[in-house]
């Protein structure tokens, strides 16, 4: 299947691109879904896409790159398919496609990495638009495999915001906060009420309260405050 493109087997092993996964019985090799796959004793999973090698350092690569031009070393592997081993139970793993997860009913992971003390049975997607990256269960909630400082609800909600430059935005109506991707803006300002969704000509999405208008920074990783509100007064 395509979706297991970049899963292959032979006669004696099994391989996440190129790498090979030690121990993994090839005769025994059955697909679950979402690049989850088990030889009935182990489970694994093998990205189906190629991420920067962060284990090979700017040197290595280019000594690397001055071997394979003098035809006396391979190509670096400056990408490859991420794999994990899911912890062992006595229950196997289901995939739920539908939340792109896989649990043993205990554990639960995403994307082959654990989500901590998730609720497998209540785990859901916030609400929102073209929302795939936060997901909730009752009590905890969570940016990909990140669990944020915040009690889930059924208010929260995300937004699709132009020009975000790879930020997802939560919002919180309880309180107004808002979250970026793994961080809250500051809850001392709190509420924050988004200026516009369409950014396709600005740098930063937007938020204004009596205090202020704000952003967030992605270089520092924070949200800064740009300057008074100047719609203060404004009906």
């Amino acid at each position: 299947h395509y979706q297991y493109r970049q899963l292959g087997a032979d006669q004696k092993n099994v391989y996440c691109g190129n790498i090979l996964l030690k121990g993994v019985q090839p005769q025994k090799l059955k697909t679950i879904g979402n690049s989850y796959f088990t030889d009935g004793k182990e489970t694994w999973y093998c990205s189906p896409m190629t991420e920067r090698n962060e284990n090979l350092s700017v040197i290595q690569e280019v000594f690397q790159i001055i071997l394979q031009n003098f035809g006396i070393g391979s190509k670096p592997q400056s990408y490859l398919y991420s794999y994990f081993k899911l912890e062992q139970g006595d229950q196997p793993y289901l995939v739920n496609a539908d939340i792109d997860t896989a649990s043993n009913g205990i554990l639960t992971y995403y994307r082959g990495k654990l989500l901590p003390d998730a609720h497998s049975h209540q785990l859901r997607l916030v609400s929102g638009e073209d929302n795939h990256i936060f997901r909730a269960d009752g009590t905890n909630v969570y940016f990909n495999n990140t669990r944020l400082s915040l009690k889930d609800n059924q208010k929260l909600y995300t937004l699709d915001i132009e020009n975000s430059n790879n930020q997802s935005y939560l919002f919180n109506p309880i309180d107004g906060m808002v979250y970026v991707n793994q961080f809250a803006f500051d809850p001392q300002f709190a509420p924050y009420h988004l200026l516009s969704k369409y950014g396709d000509h600005s740098n930063h999405a937007l938020f204004y309260n009596d205090t202020g208008i704000y952003y967030f920074d992605v270089n520092k990783e924070k949200m800064v405050r740009a300057g008074d509100n100047p719609f203060l007064g404004q009906s």
